[in-house]
């Protein structure tokens, strides 16, 4: 029997900010956060977009559909909280962190246009799995950096919406193999 019924839960705090912080994620302000959530969503919509071209099998243009229709709803979402917080989500170039996430996002895109077209769909699987669960470790740590209870909402539904897209990237996964 646990003694400590805390512990599993600081256990797990613990982790996800170690993940964080290899991940260059840290203690961010409501405004990273948002600015972060919009540069994901928009490189998420790219990326369903791809995957409507030139995915091979039902299950990737699936995906690549539910990618743009999530990811557009859930950026609407963070658009109304960013109004309420007076954050200008164009502004994102001017932190480095974001910037360096929006490169990041870039680069899978970028592989994603120039994959080998009969390995296209296990490629874009194995980007989405990898990029959903990084997204998924800073939107969580992210939780624990703010004080609002709208922004912290937000938080919780995109994870929800993450982990469901990371069960479709395994499905692309599955097929591809």
């Amino acid at each position: 029997m646990n003694e400590n019924p805390g512990i599993g839960e600081k256990a797990g705090n613990i982790i996800r900010s170690a993940t964080a912080q290899a991940a260059g994620i840290g203690t961010e302000t409501t405004s990273t956060i948002l600015k972060k959530l919009h540069v994901i969503n928009r490189a998420e919509i790219e990326a369903g977009s791809i995957a409507l071209q030139r995915g091979l099998s039902a299950a990737a243009r699936d995906f690549g559909q539910h990618l743009i229709s999530d990811h557009e709803r859930m950026d609407r979402e963070i658009t109304q909280v960013a109004r309420n917080f007076n954050v200008d989500l164009r502004d994102e170039l001017s932190e480095e962190s974001v910037r360096h996430l929006r490169e990041k996002l870039e680069d899978v895109a970028s592989n994603l246009r120039e994959a080998d077209p009969k390995e296209f769909d296990r490629i874009f699987g194995d980007s989405m799995y990898k990029a959903h669960k990084e997204a998924i470790a800073m939107t969580q740590n992210a939780e624990d950096d703010v004080s609002s209870d709208e922004v912290g909402q937000l938080l919780r539904s995109t994870v929800a919406a993450l982990q469901h897209h990371v069960q479709l990237a395994e499905r692309v996964q599955a097929q591809a193999q």
